[in-house]
């Protein structure tokens, strides 16, 4: 049998309570991207209940440490938008030996599953880590605006970290790569489908932007060319992160 599910916890948590309940394990996990209509023959999709996935949800919390059921949740972010299938059905593996075993599955070391949402989930977390530090906002007439392109959906992530850091600012994080934003007004934040602005009104307001000026003085005042270790800075700041920089890390690179 072939589960469709949404790629949600919510769906995540219906996908483990409704194969518990059929008592079946899946063939194979889809997302609905994934499902071809010519072979749906033998398949389930699950939908989501809020009730049935705050149940599950709270029933694995009871056999299962927090910081496993928080790996599950880093390893479902993981996936980009094309691939990364094989994370799914090791997260419904890990999760389904769980409902049935315990807290026995944490000291399983057999279980390769739960290396897999382990590695997912440092994915995740290693690339969340790299943009607290690379999020570059900039001003749109009091609202602060920023662009992310990350291969993990770490949108939420990023929400809630901002929400925290700067409550009284009205602010917006937009993911171009899955065309999603979250909006924060000062008292809660939301994500909604948002598709890329139009290059031209984001590109003049950056060029007068007083305080992307400020910034980018700032980097050329403390950074000293002489002492540049290039190989470290694209260790922690790969250059596929540049695009959405306001200072030019590449201004001491010269053509690399």
């Amino acid at each position: 049998m072939t589960y469709v599910y949404d790629g949600t916890w919510d769906g995540l948590m219906c996908l483990v309570y409704r194969t518990a309940k059929d008592k079946n394990a899946p063939e194979a996990i889809l997302r609905p991207s994934d499902a071809e209509p010519g072979f749906l023959f033998d398949t389930v999709t699950i939908k989501n209940d809020f009730e049935i996935a705050q149940a599950t949800a709270n029933a694995l919390k009871k056999r299962i440490s927090g910081r496993m059921l928080s790996d599950a949740w880093f390893a479902l972010l993981s996936c980009d938008m094309t691939g990364g299938r094989a994370v799914d059905m090791a997260l419904w593996r890990m999760l389904a030996n769980v409902w049935e075993r315990g807290k026995k599955t944490e000291t399983d070391l057999a279980d390769e599953s739960a290396h897999v949402v382990r590695r997912a989930a440092r994915r995740t977390g290693s690339e969340y880590n790299k943009y607290l530090g690379m999020v570059r906002f900039r001003d749109l007439g009091g609202i602060f605006y920023a662009e992310l392109e990350p291969d993990c959906d770490v949108l939420t992530l990023l929400a809630d970290h901002f929400s925290a850091r700067l409550p009284g600012q009205g602010w917006i994080l937009h993911d171009l790569r899955r065309k999603r934003a979250a909006l924060y007004d000062m008292k809660e934040w939301i994500v909604t489908d948002m598709p890329p602005p139009a290059a031209g009104p984001i590109e003049n307001i950056e060029k007068g932007d007083a305080y992307q000026d400020l910034w980018r003085e700032f980097y050329r005042a403390t950074t000293t060319a002489q002492r540049l270790n290039y190989k470290t800075q694209r260790g922690h700041m790969p250059k596929k992160y540049w695009k959405h920089l306001t200072e030019n890390p590449g201004e001491f690179h010269g053509n690399m």
